[in-house]
């Protein structure tokens, strides 16, 4: 892919009159920016309908129009568009279009709108095919070790066709386990989307916004794994101990490693090199040899 500038535009649609912040819809996207560990350079609003917000390469600009929903009805569009300047690879056309998922994503759960179009607005979903191309956003429960054994529980109709042959040993109130069941599936229906376009043949444009989000995810994974490992907890203390010993020698550098260690963590190479040259001072100094060894260092250069 040759280098330049890519654009990728959506928008959401409310039916009827609607008041749009601008000012709150790109401090909500820059929190969404800075969730993603994109480093932001700067806001401006450009106009009451039109806002723009500034990160490395990437151009988010928002503005609300007048538009026509579904029915023929007077309604309001909230465009979105990220732009990605000076781009020389596919990851970075791909990483825009990530954003732009990412973007819109927050953006339909935070301001519900109707409906909203895709990348062109010839392509107009709702937004319950929107959230199902997303993937599920269901809470889980957590299971411990009293939950576990209710999935080895026989299923609740067979349960109930037990319950009801032996009505001798009927309880009057459900188990924990069933309770818990029963919650989840008023749960799994109440977050159902109701919308019966969902269960309609897919929309191309349906498939292309799942892998978008689905690449998202393995990006996030791959983000996640090739992120630096913590130090383990004889490392940390490996290195309060080198600390502690470069104290015996120079005070000053002790304190700077204890305010490193403080503020920025425990580095146990950083405290083995300053101990390092702590030690080759101190060796030069005692034994005469750090004036000449100092008078050598302009030669070098």
């Amino acid at each position: 892919m040759t280098k330049g500038t890519h654009r990728y535009k959506t928008g959401l649609i409310f039916n009827g009159p609607q008041e749009i912040d601008c000012v709150a819809v790109i401090n909500r996207i820059g929190m969404t920016l800075e969730a993603r560990q994109v480093r932001i350079t700067g806001k401006h609003v450009l106009s009451d309908t039109e806002a723009q917000i500034l990160a490395r390469n990437i151009e988010v600009t928002i503005g609300t129009e007048e538009c026509a929903a579904q029915d023929g009805d007077d309604a309001v569009c909230l465009t979105v568009s990220v732009t990605a300047h000076e781009c020389d690879s596919a990851d970075d056309n791909d990483a825009a279009l990530r954003l732009l998922a990412s973007v819109t994503l927050d953006l339909v759960q935070h301001l519900v709108p109707d409906s909203l179009w895709w990348l062109t607005p010839k392509a107009q979903l709702s937004r319950a095919q929107f959230l199902s191309a997303a993937g599920p956003r269901r809470p889980r429960r957590v299971r411990h070790a009293r939950t576990r054994r209710a999935s080895a529980r026989p299923p609740r109709a067979e349960y109930a066709q037990r319950h009801a042959s032996d009505s001798n040993h009927a309880t009057p109130f459900p188990t924990v386990e069933e309770s818990l069941d029963a919650l989840d599936a008023r749960m799994a229906e109440h977050l159902a989307p109701r919308d019966e376009q969902v269960h309609a043949d897919p929309d191309p444009s349906d498939h292309n916004l799942r892998e978008v989000f689905l690449s998202d995810n393995v990006q996030a994974k791959t983000e996640d794994s090739t992120a630096p490992a913590q130090p383990s907890a004889p490392e940390r203390l490996t290195a309060w101990i080198l600390a502690i010993t470069v104290g015996v020698f120079s005070l000053p550098v002790a304190a700077s490693l204890v305010v490193i260690n403080l503020f920025r963590g425990e580095d146990l190479r950083l405290s083995a090199q300053a101990l390092s040259l702590t030690g080759l001072f101190v060796a030069l100094s005692s034994s005469g040899m750090l004036a000449p060894a100092l008078a050598l260092i302009p030669t070098l250069s």
